[in-house]
């Protein structure tokens, strides 16, 4: 919280921090939603395997055995998250391909910093709000 508070009081102050954010960050800090396309600049190579799952015919690729699911390695331990309840069980067709690339999309710009994430939204809304209102 207190990083939040110290952005919002040199915005504040039209002080100029030299170290910024990314762009889906920014994106978050309004409240935008963040889809696919924002994952370019932040994980091309993500971004590339997400495009082609959108561009494939999935109907006409039975070879492709992916669920709603996905792996991560975190501290040398393979982690394994459900992207929904249940995910591990549902396969990914053509009709449900919208569904998966959002939460996917979601999950890879909250994995490990939604908790960071929200604390510097508050911390900077404490100092934001309180001074325009």
């Amino acid at each position: 919280r207190f990083i939040g508070r110290f952005v919002a009081m040199a915005l504040y102050h039209e002080k100029f921090i030299d170290n910024g954010f990314s762009l889906p960050f920014y994106k978050r800090m309004l409240g935008k939603t963040l889809t696919i396309n924002d994952l370019q600049s932040l994980d091309p190579e993500f971004y590339n395997s997400l495009l082609w799952i959108k561009d494939d015919n999935l109907d006409e690729n039975d070879d492709l055995e992916l669920y709603f699911n996905t792996t991560f390695e975190l501290l040398g331990k393979v982690e394994n998250v459900e992207l929904k309840p249940g995910g591990n069980d549902i396969k990914l067709t053509e009709d449900n391909k919208p569904e998966y690339l959002e939460l996917m999309t979601k999950w890879r710009f909250t994995r490990g910093v939604e908790e960071q994430t929200k604390a510097f939204l508050h911390g900077f809304n404490e100092v934001y709000i309180s001074i325009n209102y």
